[in-house]
């Protein structure tokens, strides 16, 4: 084991505690979204069917269910800023733990003309598996300056690149869409960090854990 390595494993054994309480805390908003449910309306539809009586009926039929499911739907989008801001915490957590104990690392290609010092933080950030052609710990660095800094223009050159690289290299079969769950140019910008922890399947703290010991331990991008 390399000296980065020991000094990476201490430091996710310093944060375990608060990790684990941030992702227990995400949890409750985890169980609200799942408990939206909302009913579906799936039948055989021929072409002589009047198609607004048959939804019209199973709206009457099924109206306590859905108005529950609006009702539950509510309740979750109200608490979206506390979820995410929960979110940039852990993000916080992983950035420190790479801009403390990782040294700078190659810029890889595809990214030297947003980086264009080896100098510049975001190099201690060129590590990692490809998530949606970003290395992982691009993703970190960028997922911290936009919950840290959502308002300055001034630090959001590289995150920019990065989260539009995020938004249109999402693999679905529409062309030119822009997944507006990265999309800063939304004008209703919100904080994305419940969204980068999805896509990088950080759903618990194992494998929150599991991803940053990797990183931790000098995991090149791919």
């Amino acid at each position: 084991m390399t000296d980065a390595d020991s000094r990476g494993n201490l430091y996710l054994k310093e944060t375990e505690t608060a990790s684990r309480q941030l992702f227990t805390a995400l949890e409750h908003y985890r169980q609200l979204l799942n408990n939206i449910n909302p009913p579906f309306l799936i039948r055989d539809v021929y072409p002589n069917d009047d198609r607004k009586a048959i939804f019209d009926l199973w709206c009457k039929q099924n109206e306590d269910e859905i108005n529950k499911s609006h009702e539950r739907a509510k309740q979750y989008i109200a608490q979206l800023f506390s979820e995410s801001t929960i979110a940039g915490a852990i993000l916080q957590i992983a950035y420190m733990g790479i801009r403390l104990h990782l040294p700078t690392q190659p810029i890889p290609d595809d990214f030297s003309s947003i980086i264009k010092t080896a100098n510049h933080e975001a190099a201690h950030f060129c590590i990692g598996r490809r998530i949606r052609e970003v290395p992982q710990g691009l993703i970190i660095y960028a997922g911290r300056i936009q919950y840290n800094h959502l308002n300055d223009d001034e630090l959001r050159s590289i995150p920019m690149s990065i989260f539009e690289r995020l938004a249109k290299n999402h693999g679905w079969p529409v062309k030119d869409l822009i997944d507006p769950a990265f999309d800063l140019n939304r004008p209703d910008l919100q904080n994305y960090s419940a969204n980068i922890l999805h896509i990088m399947e950080w759903n618990s703290y194992v494998q929150y854990e599991a991803d940053m010991s990797k990183l931790l331990g000098g995991l090149k991008a791919g």
